[in-house]
């Protein structure tokens, strides 16, 4: 890992961000969609004002990526950072280099990759409307030089800062669990497998 991807991944920390929300939060000319759903799962990014024309059935208007690979299902989109090092966000019609859904853009999430040497990290928070979030990362050499791996995951609880008048339940809650497996293959200086 290089020195700038590094600064990256704790500068995402500092800032509390845990979502694509937060990073639509601070990146200029991105936003996101949400038409109300509970647990965020239809929520789609919004490049430049660019929404997706078809009112939320279709293709999408901003391709969402992990390490380069599509992520076609909307609900999966939203990733929790967990694992991630960095948010690559490009604006603007990319459709030649990333296909037909990146008319207004693309994101791509790119992960952390495993360490060469072993070590872990722990966090928790507890805040108020049941705000409950707990992340863990840990790796290192399982063949040393040659093979590594990193494990990473996330608990994300919110009771909601509302109730519904109606039936008195709490609204805007949500509870997600994301976890990332990645693994390093060097068999020599020349080629790399991750």
């Amino acid at each position: 890992m290089n020195q700038s991807d590094s600064k990256h991944a704790e500068a995402i920390e500092r800032a509390g961000i845990t979502s694509l929300a937060g990073i639509a939060a601070l990146t200029p000319g991105l936003s996101m969609n949400d038409p109300g759903t509970e647990q965020g799962f239809v929520t789609s990014p919004v490049i430049r004002g660019t929404p997706n024309i078809s009112g939320g059935g279709g293709d999408p208007n901003v391709s969402v990526f992990l390490d380069g690979v599509y992520l076609a299902n909307p609900s999966v989109i939203s990733l929790g950072l967990v694992g991630i090092e960095r948010v690559e966000v490009i604006k603007g019609p990319v459709s030649a280099l990333y296909g037909r859904n990146a008319f207004a853009g693309a994101i791509n999430y790119v992960s952390k990759r495993a360490p060469e040497s072993f070590g872990g990290d722990v966090g928790l928070t507890v805040g108020s409307d049941g705000q409950r979030t707990g992340t863990f990362a840990i790796g290192g050499p399982l063949v040393e030089g040659k093979f590594s791996a990193r494990l990473a995951g996330a608990y994300d609880e919110f009771d909601g800062t509302y109730r519904d008048s109606v039936n008195g339940l709490a609204r805007g809650g949500r509870e997600k669990k994301n976890a990332m497996l990645s693994f390093a293959f060097t068999p020599t200086d020349e080629f790399e497998v991750t």
